[in-house]
């Protein structure tokens, strides 16, 4: 016996399917990436203590790491 919260959470994550009859759904078949691809920079937001962090005081992000 247990409690019907405990069930109805173990319930959510039960999934039956016969895998012998799932579609091929590979990230490859879908996305072929060219040569040519853009690399983007971005700053994500960071007020720790490294020798690589950047000050752009124009930025709402101002402190962050370059990535």
């Amino acid at each position: 016996m247990m409690r019907e919260n405990r069930y109805l959470h173990i319930l959510q994550f039960l999934h039956f399917v016969d895998n012998r009859n799932v579609a091929d759904r590979t990230v490859s078949k879908f996305y072929n990436p060219s040569e040519n691809l853009p690399i983007v920079q971005m700053t994500v937001m960071f007020k720790g203590r490294v020798i690589f962090r950047k000050y752009v005081p124009k930025k709402y992000k101002q402190f962050g790491i370059q990535v």
